[in-house]
């Protein structure tokens, strides 16, 4: 294998076979890396995206749409007619020379032609085959339809969106979909680096729920010791000209707060008790709010996030679309680009997901329905087929044998991120068999951690409560994101411990960090340094805003991404505000994607033989999941905004009371026959002729009268009974669930979804595991998160070769340890 200027997949043939957005979403981020990504399509309609809203200019035609538009880059497009057996065996034909498929029917459908993963590895035992489904291809719930609202629900991300007096909201768009795509391509990727090590291919089983469920980073853990989940009030405060989240109850580093109250023209209240600590202003943070709102009221929002900014807060501002096209720090970095159109002119797109040294990603437009067909099925027939030979070697590596050998074994990660999404990245690679050893400090400790010791009003979460004698080792938090880790202290700022660190750094594959921009370079620990020490060496930088740029050390949480990135901008009741999801949403969704970024240059590597940098931005990735808005906008110059629960293309389309409290079910009706089911469903056949509903358009009309029927129904049932009535008639739909029920969910359960964990500080609990099933390469069991320092002497003296006294005297000295330093 050698490397190319062209991408490191330019050596790999894609055939996409999925329509939508999520198996789409998948195979575009291939081609983006250089793959040649073939896309079957029926004849005559096309994606089921070329129907989508929003369009492009004036009409709906198969070429308008802009959501086909953004999932299609960089792809070729030819039409083929599964049902008709010939062209059926076109497809086959395409199939025995491609390295990845990605389809998304419904399970045993292309099994049924012919063209189940079974029978085309038979031909192709190097085939990765990528099947993203709403419920994946096994499990209870496996035939059930789905959608973007309904894995919201059944995934347990919507129960804690919107506010406390409201039924629960969906994030805005179609943002669960491109996750599920994302953790779509980041499985691929990892079955290609299997291949590339192995020889063999597989079975990829993505499934919807279960990437949602994975998305939960804080309610299955914190109901199960002892949290009650609800919907929150947001923190915004009302700017000249949008509105901002000053961030000042939690992102306020210590000796800042009087110097907010002198800009703010109130340095009286830098003494004020209800302020003066962080705790004080989340108690009183409506108190803060107010004061704060004062102040924001005549001044813009940008300049207020940059003025916070300045003084190191965690403050966020609500980008529009439209600000998202001129916001500096994107502009700077060249994340949007530019693609002709013959028919719309210049459209905008979101840019590369990440940044993997020189190599570029590439970004052609979309094709037109059938646009390939003589160059694909007149000319050469898709791909030249590949000669797998019929025994089970190549080259020495197994083509269809089980080993059951962790995919990832062999590879040791040198794990410096804190807080969720470089902790997911890491927590998956060790899932998949990687050697993850978390570098921790003991004076600034990862907040997953929480206290050094016991206090009163800490808001993070303990089993029972219960802080216990060392709550640093006993968080929710802390043992669900830190699972499958060692645990190692140093103090970076030592000299010691500097020459420690490079030491690791030798030995390790990866570098994985979530700082903000320079702050490894001011340890003299950046790239040059970390790089020259070991050259091949992956540093994987997950940071708010990217390496480069004028914002590159702002610093962010889940929240403020969701609002600079845009997300909050389209997530709302019509009728409200901008809310946030309270799962941080961006956190786990730049954690599935980082895992996919470091297989990407793990293969560089294995091209190359040299390590890079992987520049990923927190804040791209994040905007990246409203890219049609993004393309809307540049054209017609609508700025996308709040639908609530309600969708463009479909009707009804929403969330709806069920029997219990603050029980609910989502619904959604995107065609007439599922219209219909829903009508028999609910016991009203009579509803499919009523002119009111005759048709999509007439039913969003009419959208609050449905509202009301449906919800007359659903009050007097159990939310899952509804759900399983309403999926017996074709109808997609889900029962919202709390953190809590997906714990005890029949279809997460028959699938092995969870893991249970025996923590020796925490208990037993259920753990999320990963938003994928790969048929040869299984995950590996979840083992309990670290005790701060635990393996320090496993890893310095094993690893580095220091004896016990040396680590005893690093020890004495505080470079190391296993408890807290004092002034943590």
């Amino acid at each position: 294998m050698t490397a190319s200027s062209d991408g490191v997949l330019s050596d790999i043939k894609v055939l996409d076979l999925s329509q939508g957005v999520s198996g789409p979403f998948c195979a575009k981020f291939l081609a983006g890396l250089g793959a040649e990504v073939i896309k079957v399509e029926p004849p005559g309609t096309g994606d089921s995206s070329r129907h989508s809203e929003p369009f492009l200019g004036e009409g709906d035609g198969v070429e308008s749409s802009a959501l086909f538009a953004y999932l299609n880059t960089s792809k070729k497009s030819v039409t083929l007619d599964l049902d008709i057996p010939d062209q059926a065996r076109s497809v086959k034909q395409l199939a025995q020379g491609t390295d990845i498929l990605v389809e998304s029917y419904a399970p045993g459908y292309l099994e049924s032609l012919g063209l189940g993963y079974d029978t085309l590895s038979e031909a192709n035992p190097g085939l990765i085959y990528v099947s993203v489904t709403p419920f994946g291809q096994t499990g209870p719930y496996r035939d059930y339809k789905g959608g973007d609202i309904v894995a919201q629900a059944i995934g347990a991300l919507m129960y804690t969106i919107g506010l406390p007096d409201r039924e629960p909201l969906k994030v805005g768009g179609e943002s669960v979909l491109y996750t599920t795509g994302i953790s779509a391509f980041s499985a691929a990727m990892l079955a290609l680096h299997v291949r590339d090590a192995e020889g063999f291919g597989q079975h990829v089983d993505i499934s919807a729920m279960d990437v949602m469920t994975v998305a939960q980073i804080h309610s299955s853990i914190n109901e199960q010791f002892g949290h009650t989940p609800v919907r929150r009030p947001t923190n915004l405060v009302r700017a000249k000209d949008g509105w901002v989240s000053p961030g000042l109850e939690s992102g306020v580093q210590q000796g800042t707060w009087p110097k907010v109250c002198e800009l703010m023209g109130v340095p009286e209240l830098a003494d004020d008790s209800r302020f003066t600590t962080q705790e004080a202003r989340r108690t009183n943070q409506q108190d803060l709010l107010k004061v704060v709102g004062d102040w924001a009221a005549t001044k813009p929002k940008e300049e207020i996030y940059h003025t916070l900014q300045a003084l190191r807060t965690i403050t966020g501002y609500v980008a529009t679309v439209e600000d998202l096209l001129v916001a500096r720090q994107l502009v700077d970095r060249q994340f949007f680009q530019t693609l002709p159109d013959p028919v719309h002119g210049d459209v905008v797109h979101p840019g590369a997901p990440f940044r993997m040294a020189d190599d570029a990603w590439r970004l052609l437009p979309p094709p037109r329905l059938g646009e390939h067909n003589e160059e694909i099925l007149n000319g050469r027939l898709g791909f030249p087929t590949r000669n797998w030979p019929k025994s089970l070697t190549l080259a020495g590596r197994s083509l269809s044998a089980t080993t059951n050998k962790p995919a990832l074994q062999g590879l040791r990660i040198l794990d410096l991120s804190q807080v969720a999404a470089g902790p997911y990245a890491t927590m998956f690679l060790g899932f998949m068999g990687a050697e993850v050893i978390k570098l921790e400090s003991r004076s600034r400790m990862d907040i997953n951690r929480g206290r050094a010791k016991p206090g009163p009003r800490d808001p993070r979460v303990y089993p029972d409560g219960e802080q216990g004698e060392r709550p640093y080792n006993r968080t929710a938090h802390h043992v669900h994101r830190n699972i499958n880790k060692l645990s190692v202290t140093l103090d970076l700022a030592a000299p010691k411990g500097k020459e420690l660190f490079l030491g690791l750094i030798r030995v390790c594959d990866v570098l994985v960090e979530n700082y903000r921009g320079s702050v490894m370079d001011r340890l003299g620990l950046g790239y040059d340094a970390v790089s020259e020490a070991n050259p091949q060496l992956i540093y994987l930088k997950i940071s708010s805003q990217g390496a480069t740029g004028p914002e590159a050390n702002y610093g962010s949480l889940g929240s403020t991404l969701e609002q600079t990135a845009g997300l909050a901008s389209i997530t709302g009741y019509e009728d409200g505000l901008p809310l946030m999801t309270n799962e941080v949403y961006p956190d786990p969704v730049v954690g599935i994607l980082s895992f996919g970024a470091l297989m990407a240059a793990l293969r560089r590597r294995r091209q190359t033989g040299l390590g890079c940098l992987v520049d990923l931005s927190q804040r791209e990735v994040t905007s990246m999941l409203l890219g049609e808005s993004v393309l809307d906008f540049s054209v017609t110059g609508r700025v996308a905004g709040a639908m609530g629960n309600k969708h463009r293309d479909m009707a009804p389309h929403g969330v709806y009371p069920c029997l219990g409290e603050d029980m609910w079910v989502a619904v959604s009706a995107g065609t007439d026959d599922e219209w219909l089911g829903l009508c028999l469903a609910i016991g009203q056949p009579e509803l499919a002729d009523d002119p009111r509903f005759k048709d999509t358009g007439s039913r969003r009309a009419n959208h609050g009268v449905l509202d009301e029927i449906i919800s007359s129904w659903t009050r007097g049932s159990d939310h899952y009974r509804v759900m399983h009535l309403l999926q017996a008639e074709g109808v997609p739909a889900g029962a919202v669930l709390k953190g809590s029920e997906t714990i005890v969910d029949p279809h997460l359960e028959a699938r092995g979804f969870w893991d249970t964990v025996n923590h020796p500080e925490a208990g037993i609990y259920k753990q999320t595991t990963t938003p994928w099933i790969l048929s040869k390469s299984p995950r590996q069991p979840a083992v309990p998160a670290a005790g701060l320092g635990e393996h320090n002497y496993q890893v310095l003296g094993g690893l580095l070769g220091l004896p016990t006294s040396e680590i005893d005297a690093l020890v004495e000295q505080g470079i190391t340890g296993d408890v807290p330093d004092p002034s943590a």
